[in-house]
């Protein structure tokens, strides 16, 4: 996924918790990843 945010470096929280895909942040996103990886070992 390749997104573009009009945001500081500096607010990286700001950059993880805004949403991009939908209703999803890319904390949502990368949690979603992790949990799916882990479920499947």
């Amino acid at each position: 996924m390749n997104i573009n945010m009009d945001i500081n470096h500096a607010n990286a929280e700001g950059m993880f918790t805004r949403t991009i895909a939908g209703l999803q942040s890319a904390c949502n996103i990368v949690f979603e990843s992790i949990t799916e990886k882990l479920a499947n070992k």
